[in-house]
């Protein structure tokens, strides 16, 4: 547009001194002054439109330029943030596999605990289960077999016409069983 009125107002320009130098009065002249007016004005007025545009332009470009920055530092802060929650995550997760180190630690000891106890008490079980026996009294028929009886009422003694009780380990000692109603 500006290059197009701009060979106007030349053209303009010579047709104006031309027929003023020809003819000052004719009514060529003062058209071709109207044209060179009107190339005048034109241009002018494309020219404050051209920088109207251009001073858009250029504040198009400041807002477009401060929204990338504005938009630069917010990813930079939500960076930031989200590298501090992930610091904050791995700080805790770090903090429960110590204490789950610590836990099974602590089971570990205790079932080591434990088993030494119930080590220690079967070792006593055995003992006492052995000195019960020694202590536990029996029955035994000395005149019909070779049987001991837990309970003087058993069935295997209806028979028997003389019982004689003992401790559990001198009827074993004497070579005396378990009665097989007892089992």
């Amino acid at each position: 547009m500006t290059i197009l009125l701009t060979i106007l107002l030349t053209i303009s320009t010579i047709t104006s001194v031309y027929y003023f130098m020809k003819h000052p009065y004719h009514h060529h002249f003062w058209l071709s002054l109207a044209f060179l007016l009107v190339a005048i004005i034109g241009l002018g007025t494309t020219n404050t439109l051209i920088n109207a545009a251009s001073a858009s332009k250029t504040k198009v470009q400041h807002v477009s330029k401060k929204e990338g920055q504005r938009a630069k530092q917010e990813a930079l802060a939500n960076s930031t943030s989200l590298k501090k929650q992930l610091a904050a995550k791995k700080s805790e997760a770090s903090s429960l596999s110590i204490a789950v180190s610590e836990q099974e630690a602590h089971v570990s000891s205790q079932k080591a605990a434990t088993e030494s106890s119930v080590q220690s008490t079967t070792t006593v079980d055995t003992t006492q289960t052995t000195t019960n026996q020694a202590e536990e009294m029996v029955t035994v028929a000395p005149n019909a077999g070779k049987k001991y009886h837990l309970d003087a009422n058993c069935r295997g003694l209806k028979r028997a016409t003389s019982t004689t009780t003992m401790t559990l380990a001198e009827a074993q000692a004497q070579g005396y069983t378990l009665c097989g109603w007892e089992d």
